[in-house]
């Protein structure tokens, strides 16, 4: 049971942080939209396009998640082998 609320926990959290980039997104494109609303811009065009590029940043998040998990840590061989060591 342990494993599944950790997994489910894992989850969510990718859930919450692509609905936060996404609603991200929409709100920027709304405003942007809200700005230009006299030049005739397509409303689903403008939003669709900040939704993409406000989901670039999902995946740099997904990039910093896992260089912040994976251990960098040398072992004392590698250590003892370098010339710094």
């Amino acid at each position: 049971m342990r494993q599944t609320s950790v997994m489910n926990r894992r989850r969510m959290a990718w859930v919450f942080a692509a609905s936060f980039w996404t609603l991200f997104g929409v709100i920027t494109g709304m405003q942007v939209w809200i700005s230009m609303i006299t030049h005739g811009h397509s409303v689903p065009r403008l939003i669709g396009y900040y939704v993409l590029v406000w989901e670039a940043w999902f995946a740099a998040t997904a990039l910093i998640v896992w260089l912040a998990r994976t251990p960098r840590t040398a072992s004392r061989r590698t250590l003892r082998q370098s010339p710094l060591g």
